[in-house]
């Protein structure tokens, strides 16, 4: 109906109903290509708000997905700054693959990943881990004062 009236409109629909080839970017192949590269982009954006600000703090929380693969995920606490005002952020940075959840294991994966990213460990400010029974307690020395 609408093809009527407008001529863009009129366009899309004869090179819909035509049976020549059209080039369609709503496929899952290409979706599955866009994805990452939007991944990456918002990863770079959120990386450099937090440089900007310097300080920041981390949270980790450890869970098992679907198919019992230990998985934790990366959450950093940083300062908006504005020339009008400061505000708290907290970004989700992804999910890690953990294969050994102990303090030392989870302390070795951060430590890469906090690198991987760019990011100063002495500019970090705090921590917080949802798998305290593995951040403390006897069986191994304490990584955390490491930091």
């Amino acid at each position: 109906m609408l093809e009527v009236i407008d001529s863009v409109i009129k366009e899309h629909v004869r090179r819909i109903t035509s049976d020549g080839f059209h080039m369609r970017y709503l496929g899952y192949k290409i979706q599955n290509e866009v994805i990452p590269l939007i991944t990456q982009e918002i990863r770079k954006e959120i990386i450099n708000k937090i440089k900007e600000s310097k300080y920041y703090s981390i949270i980790f929380d450890c869970t098992p997905d679907s198919s019992y693969q230990e998985r934790m995920t990366i959450i950093v606490t940083y300062l908006k700054l504005s020339s009008n005002y400061v505000s708290i952020e907290e970004s989700f940075l992804g999910f890690l693959n953990v294969d050994d959840a102990t303090r030392k294991g989870l302390f070795d994966i951060t430590i890469e990943e906090l690198k991987s990213l760019g990011l100063e460990i002495a500019d970090m400010y705090g921590q917080s881990y949802d798998n305290g029974a593995n951040m403390k307690g006897k069986n191994t020395k304490g990584c955390i004062r490491d930091f």
